[in-house]
Parts: C-alpha cells; sequence; structure tokens
C-alpha cells in the first residue's frame, strides 16, 4: 500500500484495489476536512495514505493470512475486520492494531498512532481527535468504494453518532460517496495509481 509501484508478498489480494481504497481515504478524509475546517486537509489527506499501513505489515510479514482474509471477503462477503479477526487467530488482532504497534515502533506522532489504531472504531476508544472522526467517516465511505471494486455486495455502514459529532449533513456525505470514484480515477489517469 505504501509502494504503490511494487508488490507485496501475498499471492492473491488484489494490491491495486486496495491501493485505490486509500487513495479514496484521503480523498474523502480531504473534502470533509475541507467542507469543516476541523482539521489540517493536507495532513489528513497523507494520514488516509497510510491509515491501513497495517495492511501492508501483513501483506510483508503474514502474506497468506493476508489472502485468506481477501479470499474470505470475496467468497463469503466478510467485512475485513472481521475476516481478520478469524483468520489471523493472534488474540483477534487486526491491520490497526498491527498498524498502530509499527507507529509506535517508528516514533511517528501520537495523532497518527491514533488515526492508524482508532479509525474503525472511534467510539470505545474515548477522547479522540477530529482526525480520528474524519478518518473514520472517510475509510466508510472508502470501503464502500472498495467492496464495489471487489464487486461484493458488502456494504459498510458508519455511525451516524461521528457524523452528527462533526457536524455533517448526511447529503454531503452522499455527495463525497457520489463522487469519490470519480476523483479516485482522476488521479488514475495522472498514472499515479498504476502499477
Amino acid at each position: 500500500m505504501l509502494l504503490p509501484n511494487r508488490k507485496g508478498r501475498s499471492r492473491i489480494f488484489d494490491h491495486k484495489k486496495y491501493w485505490k481504497h486509500c487513495v479514496g481515504t484521503s480523498i474523502a478524509s480531504y473534502m470533509i476536512a475541507e467542507e469543516t475546517g476541523l482539521c489540517d486537509k493536507e495532513k489528513i489527506f497523507i494520514y488516509g495514505l497510510i491509515h491501513d499501513v497495517g495492511i501492508t505489515v501483513l501483506d510483508i510479514c503474514l502474506p497468506d493470512h493476508l489472502d485468506n482474509v481477501y479470499k474470505m471477503q470475496l467468497q463469503r462477503g466478510v467485512h475485513q475486520i472481521v475476516a481478520e479477526k478469524i483468520v489471523i487467530v493472534l488474540n483477534g488482532i487486526t491491520h490497526t492494531e498491527i498498524g498502530m504497534w509499527i507507529c509506535q515502533e517508528w516514533g511517528l506522532p501520537r495523532e497518527i498512532t491514533e488515526v492508524v489504531g482508532y479509525h474503525h472504531s472511534p467510539l470505545i476508544h474515548g477522547d479522540i481527535g477530529d482526525e480520528v472522526k474524519i478518518m473514520y467517516l472517510a475509510d466508510s465511505i472508502s470501503t464502500n468504494y472498495y467492496e464495489n471494486l471487489l464487486g461484493t455486495k458488502t456494504t459498510f455502514i458508519y455511525t451516524d453518532k461521528m457524523r452528527e459529532a462533526l457536524n455533517i449533513p448526511k447529503k454531503f456525505m452522499d455527495y463525497i460517496a457520489e463522487k469519490l470514484p470519480e476523483e479516485v480515477e482522476k488521479i488514475n489517469k495522472n498514472r499515479f495509481l498504476e502499477f
């Protein structure tokens, strides 16, 4: 994911489609930040690119596990987090915990570590910043885009509580979801996403 011109070690995981999800998350988070002014839109765009660094770690260190997660998503329509908890039998660990660990090991700022670690479950982690909340919403929108790229019938539904906490109208979230494929393809046409 972090190196879009190189493949990892997994054999069936679709790196191109997943990279589009990361770019989609960046675009959606940028649009939310721009609309709300709640955080730096350039920073949150970068955070969107690295929010799933735990997937990269899985791809390098546990490629067979990542392939099994991917198969479960495609064949059973299981959400990625659920599939990770089933496949990676290390106490139900997911890419978010792995990503948070690597951020801590690298000494990255707390804000980045929290975005990486809490973007799937911000409500259970107490006092979190607006960046995590925005990433949660952006990742939710982009996850649905990604599931569509995979051809699954899976839909990830974000909690309205988070949207309302940031005072973001549902209509704006729908607008982002509608615009996202077109915006990702604009970047793709600039050869940024080609392998």
